[in-house]
């Protein structure tokens, strides 16, 4: 397998599993995300082949619904198990842009941007965080 630092994997199968235990008007928002975080992964250099291999499905999976957007400090903290007070000390510390508005005026950051956060603060860490296997 790809090298993936457990950072990202766990980041990516939460969104996964998010997307998994979404109901109703929720599962467009979950799906969306994982969209962006796929975006983000691969903007912020993580091959797709990694990629693919960390949510299981093929590479071409990945490249037809990775589009960066915006996400909410809320989501993106809650999906990548930090805190919303690490993610403002990154804005703080100039690993991420200043805050914009996407298409529908919610206030966040690009995936990409969160991501690359991600990577600069996170230490590898374990990744223990098994969760159930969703095909995109």
């Amino acid at each position: 397998m790809h090298d993936v630092p457990a950072s990202i994997r766990c980041l990516l199968l939460s969104a996964l599993e998010a997307e998994s235990k979404a109901v109703g008007p929720e599962v467009r928002d979950a799906v969306r995300t994982t969209h962006y975080l796929l975006a983000g992964c691969r903007d912020a250099g993580v091959s797709v082949a990694s990629i693919a291999d960390v949510v299981q499905v093929r590479a071409e999976s990945i490249r037809l619904r990775s589009v960066d957007g915006v996400l909410s400090v809320a989501v993106f903290a809650r999906l990548a198990g930090v805190t919303v007070d690490e993610v403002s000390m990154w804005q703080r510390d100039g690993l991420l842009p200043t805050a914009t508005p996407d298409a529908l005026k919610r206030t966040g950051y690009p995936a990409s941007a969160l991501v690359a956060g991600l990577l600069a603060t996170s230490e590898g860490g374990d990744a223990s965080c098994l969760h159930p296997k969703r095909s995109l």
